[in-house]
């Protein structure tokens, strides 16, 4: 074993053994000596990052052999979620090269080094239906080479990282069929070192697989200014067609992500879309008066409101009980006022001017419809509706 192997190695274990001594970083079981370890979802909210936490992302590492199998990317973030432009501008080394951003899930390819077979996984699995989705992808694609493709993983004690794009698990990018594409080959070891990308390039083509793609590369401040401009026009298309975004990778590794505007606005459609269906959910009993268009929804509102009012000021005037039918008009305002009160603030919340065609749309659907769809689905439905080019 040669000397930097070792020197490796101890990095390595030690680096492992802080993961498995933190509390924050969880440990998952998959059986066989194989675990995973991830950051939890309260590191992502108090954005608790440091050298450990940001380590924890898909790494896979067998208990037994005492090595890491498998890995993902450390966990690098979106503009201005940590950094504004200019902290990029300041810490970037030129050039930075910019790769489009795949709109799918991510997927982590290693080798079982006791079992020798392929290590498929997703999120913090090797099981599932993200798992398997990204392995019937991979498998479909690389055909009778899965034995050159172990010995390569064997090989080279590398991990390959993809974006899984499956018609099963929509997003907010349309595609038109199932891929897997190549983004990186990663050392199998704790300190992230991807392998160039001309042997990415050339090991997408030999087990027919898409690469990621590189869009530009970016010489100095200026180019980096001025591309940001040109991409931070919310109706921005890359070569006449939507996309997720861009990652940032300067000359030393340092990636950072941009989410484009059309991807943000609908991202925060199918959240505000979610939202609706389970307020609509919550209220049964008026759901006559509700699953149809915002408009209306509110004409609605007003004559239940005006019976109400009626009806209030007749028994308060002859001073009796109400009646059966009279409960039920009470009973269908009370309902009527909160289900508004919920419906507004995810409207204020999620839509805002530029949604509110979208907003008026969804609000005459069933919660049950709404559930059935995907936001592409939605899209596509209100685009042909409305006959509007939304974005």
């Amino acid at each position: 074993m040669e000397l930097n192997q070792i020197q490796d190695e101890i990095v390595d274990n030690s680096a492992i053994e802080k993961m498995m001594k933190d509390n924050r970083i969880i440990k998952k079981d998959l059986g066989n000596g194989i675990i995973s370890l991830n950051f939890g979802r309260d590191i992502f909210f108090n954005k608790d990052w440091d050298d450990v936490t940001v380590k924890a992302r898909g790494l896979f590492f067998n208990t037994k052999t005492k090595k890491i199998i498998a890995r993902s990317y450390d966990k690098f973030f979106n503009l201005f979620e940590v950094d504004t432009l200019d902290d990029f501008v300041d810490k970037a080394a030129f050039p930075v090269k910019v790769w489009h951003k795949y709109n799918g899930f991510l997927g982590i390819l290693g080798l079982n080094d006791q079992t020798g077979e392929l290590f498929i996984a997703s999120k913090s699995t090797d099981k599932g239906e993200f798992a398997d989705m990204f392995r019937s992808n991979l498998l479909e694609k690389i055909k009778d080479k899965e034995p050159q493709l172990k010995e390569f993983l064997k090989d080279f004690d590398c991990s390959m990282v993809f974006e899984v794009i499956h018609q099963d698990d929509p997003h907010m990018i349309k595609y038109k069929e199932n891929d897997v594409v190549l983004l990186d080959i990663v050392k199998n070891r704790t300190t992230f070192k991807a392998e160039n990308f001309e042997l990415v390039k050339g090991m997408a083509k030999h087990f027919g697989l898409k690469n990621k793609e590189l869009v530009r590369e970016l010489k100095n401040e200026q180019e980096l200014r001025d591309f940001y401009e040109e991409i931070e026009d919310e109706d921005y298309q890359l070569n006449g067609e939507r996309l997720e975004g861009f990652v940032f990778e300067d000359r030393n590794h340092f990636m950072i992500k941009f989410k484009t505007g059309f991807y943000n606005f609908w991202k925060r459609m199918r959240g505000a879309v979610n939202r609706l269906a389970k307020i609509k959910e919550k209220f049964p009993e008026i759901e006559k008066f509700i699953n149809v268009s915002y408009e209306t929804t509110m004409k609605n509102y007003a004559d239940v409101k005006a019976k109400y009012i009626e009806v209030q000021k007749a028994v308060g005037q002859q001073r009796r009980k109400k009646s059966k039918e009279e409960s039920i008009i009470f009973a269908d305002y009370n309902k009527f006022t909160q289900y508004i009160k919920e419906l507004d603030k995810v409207r204020n919340d999620s839509f805002g001017n530029k949604g509110d065609k979208f907003f008026n749309f969804v609000c005459s659907k069933s919660p049950e419809y709404l559930r059935s769809k995907s936001i592409i689905e939605l899209r596509e439905e209100f685009g042909v509706k409305w006959n509007f080019n939304f974005y």
